[in-house]
C-alpha cells in the first residue's frame, strides 16, 4: 500500500519537512510536527522511523500529514483503513474540529457508514460513474419517499399483517423486526396509522422510511461491491 511518505524518515522529521513545504518555518514545523504525533497518540515514536510502526499508526501519521499547518481543504483517501474503533473516534474528533473552524474535508472510502455519519453531501461513484450526489438528508428522503417504516410489539404481527395486505392492500416486508410498507395513492399515511391504532396494542414507531447510505448504494448499483 502506497502511503506517499519516507518510510526511513523519524516521524518528527517526516512531519516536520510536510509542515516546511507547506510553507512553515523551522519553529512552527517542529511545533505542527509535535501537536499532531501527540494528538493522535504516538509520542513514543515521535524519533522512530515510519517502517517501524504498525499499519494502523503508519495510517495516524499520513493523516496527519494532511492536517499540518491548518489547511483550508483536506482531502483524504480511505482515511480509515486499518484505523482500530478507538483510533477512528480519534481521527473523527480531528475531522469534526476541522469542519468547526471552517475547513473543507472531502474524503473517499467503501465504508458508508463512516460517510454516513460525517458527511452533509455525498457521491456515490461505481466504475467511473457518478450515480447520485447532493445533499445527504435530501438524499435520503428521496429515495425513501415512497415507503413507510412500522414498529410493532411482536404479539401483534399477525394482526398488523392483515391489515397491511387485506385492508389497505399493501406490499411490504419485515426487516429486522420493521415493516418496511410500500405506500400506494390510495390512502394516506395518517388513515394506515389510525387503523393500526384501532386494532394493535401499541405502536412502537411509525414515519417516512430513511434508507442507510449503504443500502441506497447496493439498490443504485444492484448488489455489486466493485464500486
Amino acid at each position: 500500500e502506497e502511503r506517499g511518505m519516507y518510510a526511513k524518515v523519524s516521524l518528527k522529521d517526516q512531519l516536520a519537512y510536510f509542515a516546511k513545504l507547506k510553507g512553515a518555518d523551522n519553529k512552527k514545523a517542529a511545533e505542527e510536527a509535535e501537536y499532531w504525533i501527540d494528538y493522535f497518540g504516538l509520542k513514543e515514536y515521535t524519533n522512530k522511523k515510519l517502517e517501524t510502526l504498525s499499519k494502523g499508526n503508519q495510517q495516524k501519521i499520513q493523516i496527519a500529514q494532511a492536517f499540518i499547518n491548518d489547511p483550508a481543504i483536506i482531502i483524504l483517501d480511505e482515511p480509515f483503513s486499518g484505523l482500530d474503533p478507538v483510533n477512528a473516534q480519534i481521527f473523527k474528533d480531528a475531522i469534526k474540529e476541522a469542519v468547526a473552524k471552517g475547513k473543507l474535508v472531502i474524503f473517499s472510502s467503501h465504508q458508508m457508514a463512516y460517510v454516513e455519519e460525517m458527511c452533509d453531501e455525498i457521491t456515490l461513484i461505481d466504475h467511473g460513474n457518478i450515480i447520485i450526489t447532493g445533499d445527504l438528508e435530501e438524499i435520503k428522503k428521496k429515495e425513501g419517499q415512497d415507503k413507510l417504516v412500522l414498529r410493532v410489539n411482536p404479539e401483534d404481527s399477525a394482526v398488523v399483517e392483515d391489515i397491511l395486505q387485506n385492508k389497505f392492500g399493501l406490499e411490504f416486508q419485515l426487516v429486522d423486526g420493521e415493516y418496511l410498507i410500500t405506500k400506494n395513492d390510495e390512502y394516506t399515511s395518517n388513515e394506515i396509522l389510525q387503523e393500526l391504532l384501532n386494532h394493535v396494542h401499541e405502536v412502537v414507531s411509525f414515519g417516512q422510511y430513511r434508507p442507510s447510505l449503504q443500502d441506497i448504494f447496493v439498490n443504485k448499483v444492484g448488489g455489486e461491491t466493485n464500486a
